[in-house]
């Protein structure tokens, strides 16, 4: 029974939000390819479902990957994922296949290919819905956006600012700036 309910929400969300207008898709600013895909390759070690996004950006004359879409976490909440990713002109050489890989169960972002910039990367953020005291989070917490590596080292992020909003369940960080790709979370500040 348990399980045709939360069958029964999530089709009744996916019909919701595709008949509702651009608001709550995907977006691009220009007319370009973009690739959506479920399970990634890029994360072999886990089988949940990966929600990703890739285009193709030519690093000369720069570009931007937009998304605002809503997806359902593991306990059968939505949560809404606002991204902006932008490349000044001259970021990189040549064209590349961009992809992103938000996690809504950790409030995490992760970009590849793995690479470096000339130009540092301007990212916008938000998740509105997110689990903040499943991870970690009270309500008098602050909160920081940082490059974590894959063997627990860290290196903190240049913002205009990072929030969190308790009554919203939503995390955000405006204009980070990101000289390569790898994966970058929101983590719980010390006071």
């Amino acid at each position: 029974m348990k399980s045709f309910i939360y069958l029964f929400l999530l089709f009744s969300s996916i019909i919701f939000y595709s008949c509702d207008s651009t608001e709550n898709s995907i977006l691009t600013t220009e007319n370009s390819k973009v690739n959506f895909s479920g399970p990634t390759e890029l994360n072999k070690n886990s089988t949940e479902p990966v929600f990703q996004i890739t285009k193709r950006i030519n690093g000369l004359i720069g570009g931007e990957i937009l998304i605002d879409t809503t997806l359902v976490n593991k306990h059968g909440d939505l949560v809404r994922i606002e991204t902006s990713l932008r490349f000044d002109s001259l970021s990189f050489e040549g064209e590349r296949e961009i992809t992103i890989i938000p996690n809504i169960e950790d409030a995490s972002i992760q970009f590849f290919p793995k690479m470096n910039f000339y130009k540092k990367v301007k990212l916008q953020l938000v998740y509105t819905g997110i689990d903040l005291l499943n991870l970690g989070f009270k309500s008098n917490s602050k909160v920081d956006f940082i490059f974590t590596g894959n063997n627990g080292e860290f290196e903190q992020i240049e913002y205009s600012f990072c929030t969190i909003n308790w009554p919203q369940q939503q995390l955000r960080v405006s204009n980070a700036k990101l000289s390569h790709f790898s994966r970058y979370a929101f983590v719980k500040r010390s006071l």
